[in-house]
């Protein structure tokens, strides 16, 4: 099976859409097994065969019909079938957030396949409640998660004891993969998601962050009627296939595939492939389910610190963490980056004009990194905020935003990160400048034990982290400014 996702350009090259991919997974099987008894064997080289055969058809009538059709004609079709993706999926977020309580249960399993890939699955289940509003209960990885009225409350499996509460901050998509990292669910994105398609778009699935709507194909029943609906998201090395039920618009299965980025190594492809079932309801989720009293629990800082485990056995290994991981699986794990007080570690990274920076060159002077992405929408939001706190601090505090956590060529993700730095309004020139990074690998990213964008830390003039933060808010720049004011640094020599 190739391990590179072929464009899409054509509907009759769409037209096999997820069967195509479960085909060719079968021929690879099939290809393992071929030391089985003879007649067996005949048949499965018989199926090969005809699998081939059929692809290389429909590859042929794909190719005739591009070859029948001028450059103009062609760019007229693919305009119409993008046109055509873009107003389906938008039908699809709308009947995920218009019912009174739509009730969605799915499995999710991620693998990888190919030449450096592991040969094992995880697979998570998730139960969702949405009701209209980007409201609803939310239950997968041991948490159960209420959202109502820009709050979210949080429970664990594991613990009757405590819970923790939050703000949304406006969005709860974003409070929750900030909290948790990742979302394989796309039902998350395409109910609680932003408003704009494009942004849905980046939400559906954090490892494949710029695919666009790109074609519609149907597949019908015997009667003549849709059986079917097959959507079709991508970009460069990223792909969603969605089948969709043409009654319902609501996503039956989908498979996303992955061949470049940080977290493929070459000739490695990344699969996560959904299964869910529906049902819509016209009653109202009773409140005492969307928004539980806490009774006696204790209200506690943290998803994490929810997780209850037993302590260690006598005789569990040294290195057993004493059996609590099946309930935390999939939750953000322990955190052993670098805290509040630690030594910052040092990196040297590429800026937008190619030259190097390294935080050991910005000694002297506070230091506010913020670890961010393009595609982060609470990242971009958190910028013009952060800017005027460092031209009000005076050249007391230094900002460094380390872009991480991208795809694509070098040259794509500075054109990308260029246009966010221009919304935002961000210097890059004059005596309030900020320093542009680029973790192309996102090695600094994991050294500073990044799970979630924005994550902001303030290092000291000597290298120490001051505060660390996941999210921006106003409590975070109300104790970013008191630690830069409270100790005026003295300028390095020769500044």
């Amino acid at each position: 099976m190739t391990n590179k996702i072929a464009k899409i350009s054509r509907p009759s090259e769409q037209s096999l859409g997820l069967f195509h991919y479960r085909s060719t997974c079968k021929i690879r099987d099939c290809a393992d097994n071929l030391d089985m008894q003879p007649a067996h064997r005949i048949s499965h080289i018989f199926f090969i065969v005809v699998v081939l055969v059929l692809f290389s058809v429909n590859a042929s009538i794909a190719q005739a019909q591009d070859d029948a059709e001028t450059p103009a004609q062609r760019e007229v079709r693919r305009t119409t079938e993008r046109a055509e993706a873009h107003a389906l999926l938008k039908t699809v977020i709308e009947a995920y957030r218009s019912a009174p309580l739509l009730e969605v249960s799915t499995t999710v399993s991620v693998l990888a396949e190919g030449a450096a890939a592991a040969a094992n699955a995880r697979t998570s289940k998730a139960d969702f409640q949405f009701v209209v509003g980007r409201e609803g209960v939310l239950t997968f990885n041991g948490y159960t998660l209420h959202l109502r009225g820009g709050k979210i409350r949080a429970f664990h499996a594991s613990n009757t004891e405590s819970y923790v509460e939050a703000a949304d901050d406006g969005s709860p998509f974003y409070a929750l993969f900030n909290a948790f990292g990742d979302l394989p669910f796309l039902e998350i994105a395409l109910a609680l998601g932003e408003d704009s398609v494009e942004d849905v778009c980046m939400q559906l699935q954090s490892h494949a962050p710029d695919v666009v709507p790109s074609l519609v194909t149907r597949r019908l029943a015997a009667d003549g009627s849709v059986e079917t609906l097959q959507l079709f998201l991508e970009a460069e090395g990223q792909r969603i296939e969605c089948e969709i039920d043409p009654k319902t618009k609501l996503v039956r299965a989908s498979v996303t595939t992955v061949t470049e980025g940080a977290e493929t190594e070459d000739g490695t492809m990344l699969v996560w492939k959904t299964s869910s079932t529906f049902a819509r309801a016209e009653e109202v989720l009773p409140q005492e389910e969307l928004w539980p009293d806490v009774g006696a629990r204790q209200k506690v800082d943290g998803l994490q610190s929810l997780i209850k485990r037993p302590p260690p056995r006598e005789s569990d290994d040294a290195n057993d963490d004493g059996g609590g991981d099946q309930d935390g699986a999939g939750a953000p794990a322990a955190s052993d980056a670098p805290k509040v007080g630690d030594a910052a570690p040092e990196f040297e990274l590429p800026q937008l004009d190619a030259t190097n920076c390294s935080l050991k060159s910005l000694r002297g002077k506070f230091v506010l990194l913020d670890f961010w992405a393009t595609w982060c929408g609470p990242c971009r939001a958190a910028m013009p905020a952060m800017t005027a706190m460092l031209q009000d601090l005076h050249g007391a505090c230094v900002g460094v935003l380390v872009n991480s956590g991208e795809q694509g060529s070098v040259e794509d993700r500075k054109t990308r990160v260029r246009a966010v730095l221009e919304t935002a309004k961000v210097p890059l020139t004059g005596e309030h400048a900020e320093r542009v990074l680029l973790d192309l690998d996102g090695a600094a990213a994991r050294s500073y034990g990044v799970r979630a964008f924005p994550t902001i830390l303030l290092v000291s003039p000597e290298g120490v982290i001051v505060e660390r933060f996941e999210g921006w808010s106003k409590s975070a720049e109300t104790k970013i400014r008191a630690a830069v004011t409270a100790k005026k640094p003295a300028p390095k020599d020769g500044a």
